[in-house]
């Protein structure tokens, strides 16, 4: 399953000019394949070092895309700060979750 998830993502991104599209669909069939409620996409503003959600899937997707992060708040800002991807089985038992964006986004 997880081939057939990658492969089919690369033939969207080789299927169109601007990257905001595959990478919107992309989130989209990762959410569908792993069975979530809402998924999202940050990215780092560095001059005003702030985390904002590019694309955001799920009930809270209109009000995330309003929001503007701490570069360092939750799991993503630790992203963002260290360079580093991070795996995590059970994100509600991380100290790192912001808990209030999770609320928004998952109820």
């Amino acid at each position: 399953m997880k081939q057939t998830l990658l492969y089919k993502a690369g033939e969207k991104i080789s299927s169109v000019s601007e990257l905001s599209q595959p990478v919107e669909q992309i989130t989209q069939m990762t959410q569908h394949a792993l069975k979530a409620s809402a998924s999202s996409v940050l990215l780092l503003d560095e001059e005003k070092k702030e985390l904002f959600f590019q694309i955001a899937n799920g009930e809270a997707e209109k009000t995330l895309e309003r929001i503007r992060l701490n570069a360092q708040s939750g799991v993503a800002g630790w992203v963002a700060c260290h360079g580093k991807p991070l795996i995590i089985n059970d994100v509600t038992k991380d100290q790192r979750l912001n808990k209030d964006i999770d609320r928004m986004q998952y109820g």
